[in-house]
């Protein structure tokens, strides 16, 4: 195991303290390599089953498009100009899995039917975007749910969160 030490100093250059980071090796001899640990990701959970009424090929597009959500926002988008979050329209989603717009539309719509995918319009002044998410219980891409998140899926999310997140998150959207 390594460590980061972070001495901090005053104004004057006097000492103040100093924090040590413990950092896990790389590799362990019982647990194994840790594998691309700084990547992004999307996982999946293994009790919680995708919808019956979904096929094959609806299962292989929700993979494709789940390796373009983008870092951890559960947003089907891309890496902008510049570094921002951009959201994927339906034509680049039709090129991600290589369909026609008309039956990548369909497929979407049936999606947010199924409550795997979310649709929000957003509007900025005069400018609107449609951003598309995934319903974390299906595919997340991060270790924390944000407030947003809770809002678009509570209704799926509920029966997995305990009383203690409900509680937190009802606190979080209560308008001040």
């Amino acid at each position: 195991m390594g460590f980061r030490e972070t001495i901090y100093y005053d104004d004057e250059g006097k000492e103040t303290g100093k924090k040590k980071i413990y950092l896990p090796d790389r590799f362990d001899d019982k647990k194994g390599y840790l594998f691309w640990n700084q990547t992004n990701f999307v996982k999946t959970f293994q009790d919680v089953e995708l919808p019956k009424e979904l096929r094959k090929v609806d299962i292989a597009n929700l993979f494709l498009l789940s390796k373009k959500v983008y870092a951890d926002t559960n947003m089907i988008g891309y890496r902008g100009n510049g570094g921002s979050p951009r959201p994927m329209t339906i034509n680049q989603m039709s090129e991600v899995i290589k369909d026609t717009e008309r039956h990548t539309t369909t497929f979407i719509k049936r999606m947010i039917k199924a409550r795997i995918i979310a649709k929000i319009d957003v509007k900025i002044g005069d400018d609107k975007t449609i951003q598309y998410y995934f319903n974390p219980i299906y595919f997340f891409s991060s270790n924390r749910l944000s407030l947003n998140l809770y809002a678009l899926f509570q209704k799926d999310l509920d029966p997995f969160l305990s009383n203690y997140a409900k509680q937190r998150f009802s606190k979080l959207m209560v308008v001040k």
